[in-house]
């Protein structure tokens, strides 16, 4: 962030269903394009370990809800989204989360300079993601939570898991 007084804060406070009171911070700078959106419990939150197994196309409605704290994991494509110096909360479903990973895959195709063997495990890790949008599988997807400030609202109870956050891997 540059600093400029063209920086404008947002700050309000949510009351999101199957959510603590939640306090959502918006920053966006005009002349240098920063953004960041956050959300934090105004409550303390305990770390959270959450699993949603995805079934049928009715489970990729399963919403999201990522703190800048927040990992995500999809063990079938062996993807994982942790937090880091640019990492922005959102909310979304399943089905959007993975619409996103593959845009990301789309564009490393782009890279003029990918090696081929590089390229082939890019193709087929975009096979691999159209097939679970399809649901021609099921698949799980995680959310770790150190601060507890994220969750998850399930399309079905019967997928969705609390699991020990000790037995969660953390980003290093």
């Amino acid at each position: 962030m540059c600093q400029s007084s063209e920086t404008v804060l947002n700050q309000k406070l949510l009351d999101i269903p199957h959510f603590k009171h939640m306090h959502l911070i918006v920053f966006n700078c005009k002349k240098c394009g920063f953004k960041l959106n956050d959300f934090q419990s105004v409550e303390e939150g305990e770390p959270i370990y959450l699993e949603y197994e995805v079934k049928t196309v009715k489970d990729l409605t399963t919403k999201i809800i990522r703190a800048v704290s927040a990992s995500i994991e999809i063990p079938e494509i062996g993807t994982r989204i942790d937090p880091g110096i640019a990492a922005v909360a959102w909310i979304n479903n399943v089905e959007g989360v993975l619409t996103d990973i593959k845009d990301r895959v789309i564009g490393l195709l782009d890279d003029k300079e990918m090696d081929d063997a590089s390229r082939q495990v890019a193709i087929e890790r975009l096979e691999l993601i159209n097939d679970l949008i399809e649901v021609k599988k099921s698949f799980r997807i995680r959310l770790i939570d150190e601060k507890g400030n994220s969750g998850m609202i399930p399309a079905s109870k019967e997928n969705y898991k609390e699991l020990p956050f000790e037995e969660a891997t953390l980003p290093e």
